[in-house]
């Protein structure tokens, strides 16, 4: 049976369509799976839906069941019932959660807290509830209750805790139920592989699955799987089939309307947005509403209408301070900063930053070592690879070496004063190229150290202390503080005059 990528669901629809004109619907498949990003699986489901049901009387035929606690034995009793009318009859699952497990409950808590910090409280909530009827939870436990939290959720921190706090309150607040753990899966595998009468389809949609699982292999044999997944990474590639889905979708809301935007104005809708499918959809249906007869959205049009919802990733952030390119680096220290279940913290800022000024300095380092003449201002990424990165990796050895040596000396002392502990092993966060790591970034962090002197970095590393215990001792905008260590850090990017006019301001002292 077919397995079928969004980008083919055109050419899949319409074979299908002529295989159900020969007769040929029951070779094609009756049974489907539709998973992956919410919108586009929606829209796949009534495309499907239209298809097989296209009479008057298909709305009748058509018995949607959805929600957190799906009757998995009633749906597969309808999807075995015939029709009452002659036309077929199609049973869905909607947003089921059949792929759920106990193995995989880190991955669901990490998709609830991205939905809960992107302010979609509601789906986050659902997954919640659905982690706690795999653990066996009720919501009648306490809301802060340092082992039900354990329980729930044994590899988490103090972060993590806050935010399951905040969305079981959602919960409470709004009655929400803890479905109830069953062999779900187990009953739907059983019931694809026996088959269905003829002319009844079953159609099962969910935001993700797990395709290591006899349920799946079952979906594979007997049906159809309709893949409407999407890369959500920032990789090039990722980034390629992102833009050109959301150019599809402004292309088809363009025409219906008869109106244009060009490319530029689409990637500064795109930088307000992100990929955001509902919030794109709905933002594009603003923006034609707002020209009215006018024919071509502008620029100033998205600056008018748009409000930015994008949620930048810190390493935006992070890049913007390594490049010192102060302009940008104020600019993601007010996005990420800004309110909102997703903002972070001045100290979680203030960590991004220090990791990255640590890593320098050791990449510095190297740089100035013997093992650093290799590499040179220009360097191809080839001869990098060649040259330049085995010798990043044997000076990671060194300094691993380094650090074996001194917790040796350590253990001794231990040893010495009647303790005896064994010899733990050596770990740091501070290699260059650690096990696995891509060599581009590495590639990329070479020519960012060019930017910095050593003693500067050293700078950089005081102006982190200093801003530390400033914030911590409270009494000043932490933001302010914040803004004057990223003047400090990227102060080669503007005038010196500029930063010591700006520093003085901000801390009522002149700056030398």
């Amino acid at each position: 049976m077919p397995k079928v990528a969004y980008k083919d669901i055109d050419s899949f629809f319409k074979k299908y369509k002529k295989d159900l004109g020969n007769n040929a619907g029951r070779q094609t498949g009756t049974v489907f799976l539709i998973f992956g990003e919410e919108s586009l699986y929606k829209a796949v489901l009534n495309r499907l839906k239209e298809l097989l049901l296209p009479s008057a009387a298909g709305s009748l035929n058509f018995e949607p069941l959805e929600g957190t606690d799906i009757n998995f034995p009633e749906i597969i009793e309808r999807a075995n019932t015939f029709s009452l009318l002659s036309a077929p009859k199609v049973v869905a699952a909607l947003d089921a959660q059949v792929f759920d497990s106990r193995q995989n409950v880190s991955q669901m808590w990490e998709n609830a807290r991205t939905a809960f910090k992107d302010q979609k409280i509601h789906p986050a909530a659902k997954i919640v509830l659905r982690i706690m009827g795999l653990k066996g939870l009720s919501l009648a436990d306490s809301i802060g209750d340092k082992s039900f939290r354990a329980l729930a959720l044994p590899d988490a921190d103090g972060d993590d805790y806050q935010v399951w706090d905040d969305i079981l309150t959602y919960c409470k607040n709004r009655n929400l139920r803890v479905p109830r753990a069953a062999d779900s899966a187990g009953l739907l595998q059983r019931a694809i592989e026996k088959g269905l009468p003829a002319g009844n389809y079953l159609v099962v949609t969910c935001a993700t699955v797990d395709k290591r699982r006899s349920l799946y292999k079952a979906f594979m044999k007997n049906g159809t799987i309709i893949d409407c997944s999407v890369p959500r990474s920032d990789r090039r590639a990722d980034k390629q089939v992102q833009n050109a889905l959301l150019q599809e979708k402004l292309k088809a809301a363009l025409a219906v309307n008869a109106k244009t935007m060009t490319n530029d104005v689409f990637k500064v809708l795109v930088e307000m947005t992100g990929f955001e499918l509902r919030a794109f959809d709905s933002n594009v249906q603003k923006l034609i509403t707002f020209v009215g007869s006018r024919k071509s959205i502008t620029r100033d049009d998205v600056n008018s209408v748009i409000t930015r919802t994008k949620q930048d990733p810190v390493y935006a952030f992070t890049n913007a301070v390594t490049d010192r390119n102060l302009k940008d680096a104020l600019f993601y220290l007010n996005t990420l900063m800004a309110d909102g279940p997703g903002a972070l913290r001045p100290e979680q800022m203030l960590v991004a930053v220090h990791n990255q000024m640590r890593k320098l300095l050791v990449i510095k380092d190297f740089l100035k070592s013997t093992l650093g003449n290799s590499w040179y201002t220009g360097c191809p990424f080839n001869l990098f690879q060649q040259n330049v990165l085995p010798l990043v990796k044997k000076y990671d050895r060194v300094l691993l070496d380094r650090l074996d040596h001194w917790q040796s000396v350590l253990s001794e002392n231990e040893t010495a004063k009647g303790a005896k502990k064994k010899k733990p092993k050596v770990t740091t966060d501070l290699l260059i190229a650690s096990k696995g790591s891509n060599p581009y970034p590495i590639y990329l962090m070479l020519q960012k150290a060019e930017r910095f002197s050593r003693q500067h970095l050293l700078n950089c590393i005081k102006f982190l202390s200093q801003a530390d215990r400033r914030i911590k001792t409270g009494g000043a905008d932490k933001k302010l503080i914040l803004e004057e260590l990223l003047i400090r850090i990227c102060r080669q990017s503007v005038p010196a005059s500029d930063a010591d006019a700006y520093l003085s301001a901000v801390t009522g002292r002149p700056q030398k």
